[in-house]
């Protein structure tokens, strides 16, 4: 997820282990230098690695500045439960992921097949 997430001015991922960060392009910084507010809450982000602490107050910060409590945000959530399994192959060569790592895009005679939402 974050090479697409880079792609983006402003880019937020979650990975599935329970990492991930915001990112943003520089550009964005200097854009929002006047408001405080956005400033603080850009900085606080560590875009290189990422760090849990200061995701989860940015995700505080947010929920106040949205005057969401946790359980306004709870409800937003969907569990989607997941199963994830290694299978070998001859050559890994031969399967290529979407650039989100999401699906499998080939090949497509398996991916068609492959339940994703």
């Amino acid at each position: 997820m974050h090479p697409a997430a880079a792609k983006m001015d402003v880019g937020v991922y979650f990975e599935s282990n329970g990492h991930g960060t915001l990112l943003f392009k520089p550009e964005v910084l200097e854009a929002v230098r006047g408001n405080e507010l956005a400033f603080n809450f850009l900085s606080l982000s560590n875009i290189t690695v990422g760090d849990a602490l200061v995701d989860v107050l940015l995700a505080e910060a947010s929920l106040r500045i949205l005057n969401f409590t946790i359980f306004d945000w709870l409800a937003l959530y969907t569990d989607t439960p997941a199963k994830t399994t290694a299978t070998k192959v001859k050559d890994r060569a031969h399967y290529v992921a979407t650039p989100d790592e999401r699906k499998l895009a080939q090949p497509e005679s398996l991916a068609t097949k492959i339940y994703t939402t």
